[in-house]
């Protein structure tokens, strides 16, 4: 009886130097996983709201028969706003094609100048034609120097590189890496 009590129980600690070191080593290679998941989830911001731009687009042009007039908010003679407007707590910068037409990220310490693109990439804004349109989102959502962009024309293609502006309702030209401009996976 007397040596059942004196029986120690317990971890020594070398056992538990181990199993922290193998924690440590499923932290290294899990953490940096989870970034990049958490930054292609914040990149949905882009795609959900460039297909609304597109949704709206659409919609108006049944009315006016033109992309050329149809804006995000610009005002001016003949422009028409097609009423998009992404929610608050933008990462991402939209910008329809026309001079000043742009709706400006609001998370605090983006980016969001699209002068700074990943992979080469550049956007010229390319207003939108009677039968054609392409618009753009960029932002920086991994927190690096590089920024991310996306795109969709009438066509619903919508890419994470440059479409050149089709015609007569044609589809755009896409980029021959339709992912170079792709901030988090180009990392």
């Amino acid at each position: 009886m007397l040596r059942l009590l004196r029986t120690k129980k317990g971890f020594t600690l070398i056992e538990l130097m181990i199993v922290v070191a193998i924690i440590g080593i499923l932290a290294a290679v899990a953490i940096p996983n989870f970034i990049r998941f958490q930054a292609r989830s914040k990149q949905s911001e882009a795609r959900t709201n460039l297909k609304a731009a597109f949704t709206a687009a659409k919609s108006k042009f049944a009315e006016t028969n033109t992309y050329a007039t149809l804006v995000f908010n610009l005002t001016g003679a003949g422009k028409i706003p097609m009423g998009f407007a992404p929610e608050k707590n933008r990462r991402y910068a939209y910008v329809s094609g026309f001079a000043g037409d742009t709706i400006a990220c609001d998370a605090t310490g983006a980016l969001c100048t699209g002068a700074n693109l990943c992979g080469g990439c550049a956007y010229a804004a390319q207003a939108p034609t009677q039968f054609n349109f392409v618009y753009a989102a960029y932002g920086n959502v991994d927190g690096e120097p590089k920024e991310d962009m996306w795109n969709i024309d009438q066509a619903n293609q919508i890419i994470n590189a440059k479409i050149t502006i089709g015609v007569n309702g044609a589809a755009g030209a896409l980029a021959a890496d339709p992912n170079q401009c792709n901030d988090v996976d180009n990392d």
